[in-house]
Parts: C-alpha cells; sequence; structure tokens
C-alpha cells in the first residue's frame, strides 16, 4: 500500500506517528508534515522520505492572527491536495498536532479513506471536527468514544516504543551511570522540557542535600545551558547526585533506570510511563487546550496508577515532601507501578494498523 502519515509539532504525535510507520515498513510510507515541527526532524533521522506543508492553529488570540492563521492552513490544503493528488495513497493517518488538518482535509475531498488517532482522552476540538469526515477514529482511551461517532470510532489504546519497558534496571543505570542500589528519580517535562518543573527541582535541591537520591533531570533543549549554570550554584553545598541531559534519544534507558518519575501528563508520555511500568507524580500543564493533560492525570490517578501535583500547589517544599513521601514507601512504589503496567497497551500499533487495513481494502472493494 501507500500511505501518508501527519501529525506533529511534539513528540506526543510525533512518536506514535514513528511507531507505526516502523511497523508499515512493508509498505511505500510518506511522513506529511510542518517545515518547523520536530516531525521534519525525526523523520530525516529515521530515513523516512518527508514532504513538507506549512501548517499553524487553526485559531488566535487576536483577529488578525486568526485570519492570518486560516489563510496559512488554506494554503496548506491545497499544498496537501496537489501533493495526494500526485501521490495517490492508499490512506491518509493522521496522529494530531494542527498539520494534520490539511492533510486529513485534503484526504477526505479526495475521497481517500483516513484515519485519526486521538492521544487525548478529551478529544480535541480538530479531531472532534474531522471525526465527521475520517473513515475511523482510533481513541487510547475507553473513555474517549463517548465524545465520538459511535459507529467508526475505535479502542485501541496509544502506541509506544517497543523498547520502552524491555530494558533490565541494572543495566539501565549502568548506562547513566547510576546506582541501581539507591533511588532514582526522573524528572522531565515534554519533550521541549517544562520550564516551572526545572525551577522547582533547581529550587527543592537544599531540601534534598542529605538524601541519598539520583536526580535525572531532562530539561529539554531550550534550557539546558541555564538550568546547567544555576543546578552548579545549587549543588555547591550538597553530595546529591544530579544528572542533566537535554533530551533523551533513548526513554527507554531512562524509564527502566527510574524508582519515580516526576513529569507532565500528556497523552503519549503516560502511555510510555505504564508501558515501562513505573509509578510516576503527574504536573498536568494547566495551560493545555481544554484542560486536557490534568483530564488525562486524573483518569490514572483514579485506576490508581499516579500521583496527581497541580501546577498551582507546586512549590519547592512540596516536590520535596512528595518525593520524600513516596520514596519512603517501596510498597506504594511497587503497587503504583504495577498498576500502572496492567494498563498499558502493548498491542495499541497492531490493533491500529489492522484497521487501517481493513477502511483501505473496504475503499478498494467499493
Amino acid at each position: 500500500m501507500k500511505i501518508v502519515v501527519t501529525g506533529g509539532g511534539t513528540g506526543g504525535h510525533v512518536f506514535p506517528a514513528l511507531v507505526l510507520i516502523q511497523c508499515l515498513t512493508a509498505h511505500e510510507i510518506v511522513y506529511a508534515g510542518s517545515f518547523k515541527g520536530f516531525e521534519m526532524k525525526a523523520s530525516t533521522a529515521y530515513g523516512f522520505r518527508f514532504f513538507g506543508i506549512e501548517s499553524r492553529p487553526l485559531a488566535g488570540k487576536k483577529v488578525f492572527k486568526s485570519l492570518l492563521n486560516l489563510a496559512v492552513t488554506a494554503k496548506g490544503t491545497l499544498q496537501a491536495l496537489a501533493f495526494l493528488f500526485r501521490f495517490k495513497p492508499d490512506v491518509v493517518v493522521g496522529t494530531g498536532g494542527y498539520v494534520s488538518f490539511p492533510v486529513i482535509l485534503a484526504g477526505w475531498i479526495l475521497r481517500i479513506p483516513t484515519l485519526i488517532l486521538e492521544q487525548n482522552l478529551l478529544p480535541g476540538k480538530t479531531t472532534r471536527f474531522l471525526s465527521r469526515l475520517a473513515s475511523c477514529v482510533c481513541v487510547s482511551f475507553e473513555e474517549s468514544k463517548k465524545f465520538l461517532p459511535e459507529g467508526k470510532t475505535r479502542f485501541t489504546g496509544n502506541p509506544v516504543r517497543p523498547e520502552i519497558g524491555s530494558v533490565e534496571q541494572k543495566k539501565a543505570c549502568e548506562e547513566l551511570g547510576v546506582s541501581a542500589q539507591l533511588p532514582v528519580v526522573l524528572v522531565m517535562g515534554a519533550s521541549q522540557g517544562a520550564k516551572t518543573i526545572n525551577a522547582c527541582l533547581l529550587k527543592a535541591i537544599p531540601y534534598m542535600q542529605d538524601k541519598s537520591w539520583q536526580i535525572l533531570h531532562l530539561t529539554g533543549e531550550a534550557h539546558y545551558s541555564s538550568v546547567l549554570e544555576e543546578a552548579r550554584n545549587a549543588l555547591s553545598k550538597t553530595s546529591l547526585v544530579y544528572k542533566p541531559f537535554p533530551f533523551a534519544d533513548k526513554m527507554e534507558i531512562f524509564y527502566a533506570a527510574a524508582t519515580l518519575i516526576i513529569s507532565r501528563a500528556g497523552a503519549t508520555t503516560i502511555a510510555e510511563i505504564l508501558a515501562a511500568g513505573k509509578p510516576s507524580i503527574l504536573v498536568p500543564y494547566p495551560f493545555a487546550a481544554e484542560n486536557h493533560q490534568q483530564i488525562n492525570a486524573e483518569w490514572l490517578a483514579e485506576k490508581r496508577g499516579c500521583g496527581v501535583l497541580l501546577e498551582e500547589k507546586l512549590t519547592p517544599e512540596t516536590f520535596y515532601q512528595v518525593l520524600n513521601e513516596w520514596l519512603s514507601n517501596p510498597e506504594k512504589l511497587k503497587e503504583v507501578g504495577d498498576r500502572a503496567k496492567s494498563l498499558s497497551h502493548p498491542d495499541a500499533a497492531g490493533k491500529i494498523i489492522s484497521v487501517l487495513e481493513k477502511i483501505a481494502v473496504a475503499k478498494s472493494r467499493g
């Protein structure tokens, strides 16, 4: 088959797309994404064929910006129409992000079967609109089905990289230069980092100076230099093991080494934490569209698969207190980690590909 995969902006949309592409290597794949998005860099790294499309969020806070965004989206739709008409794919798959809108819309106009993957429990406005046009929508949460057309929505789970959850903790700790005999705390934001979490961690270091904890800190590339400089001052009076990294190419190593994870609550991050079977304390990004990160986090907390610390309550003191409470209770860590693992969906990619093949075959027979 010929397949066009689209979606991007952040790792939360790109990583599921990459997982699907890696499972579809027997087919001819083109990744359609933004020139400025994370997806272009990822496509180059993985050696995928890439087609760039101009795109912006559908709306802006100001009238002029909204009109400009709509104009760019219209141009991107024309670009997508021209490309799809030439390439003639059997199916178009969208994994989210505003770049997927013009491609899915163009696919619908050209009567090409289209499949949408929605990561968040509360589907975004774009997904809710496109779901009326798409051939099928695959959702990561069973609860998402009530927001989308009943006849075309399938619960599949969110695909994650198969390496996650397959690495031994001892081996991972050796690779990262930390001890497997002492607690390892993985602190991270989204794929681009989280400035608020970074700042809170650095200010909390004095509270941890007598602890035998080891901190692995994924700062985000844009924040790495400033975090490194501030950390030098904060660590001058402590022997705390602290290792900052701008970005992790092999997240499976970091997940495997972690005793406890502090993270934002993006749906793909949550899916990876579940696949790794790790206990986590989620700090939802408060400005996420329609507060979807808090909805994701509260769902998992209700299932006893994580803890939640809202950003409005996030201070150096509460950060330390929560860490101390969890790391002092090995039984709780194991219970929450096991519960998280039980909620994972290792067969998600296979289920999505099965749906993809069915809608492509149905179109060819039609």
